[in-house]
């Protein structure tokens, strides 16, 4: 991810990532992109960890604003999973407009090619939708 990318996203989900202190110039790159947490009151920041749920919000902490973060355990629960292709979509209905979107969760999918071929109509069918436009 670039740090352009994280400067303007809504949603940061990180994927097991522990942030150890030896990493100290992964976490400043990120900080300096991110800001402050209270710069960034209306994103979401989403956690997918194995570990203990206080352990894994004292690791983020510097990027966590208030209680806008979620930490999960597995993908399938996570918001990506649960508002594939539309997440940003989905969050901005949620957080901002107070309007809760049921989701189209992805498959239980053991396999990234499990995963694949479940998107993949999804994105023929959007990419069919903009090839009409």
């Amino acid at each position: 991810m670039t740090r352009e990318a994280l400067k303007n996203a809504l949603v940061v989900t990180i994927f097991g990532y522990s942030a150890p202190t030896s990493d100290r110039d992964a976490i400043s790159i990120m900080s300096d992109a991110w800001g402050r947490p209270a710069q960034r009151q209306f994103e979401l920041f989403e956690m997918i960890d194995i570990r203990p749920r206080d352990e894994v919000r004292a690791t983020w902490e510097r990027f966590i604003f208030s209680g806008h973060y979620r930490v999960q355990t597995s993908f399938s629960d996570s918001f990506l999973a649960i508002h594939p292709r539309r997440s940003i979509e989905a969050f901005l209905n949620q957080y901002i407009g107070a309007n809760f979107l049921e989701g189209n969760r992805t498959s239980e999918a053991q396999t990234l090619d499990q995963l694949h071929n479940w998107f993949r109509p999804l994105l023929e069918a959007e990419q069919s939708a903009t090839e009409k436009r």
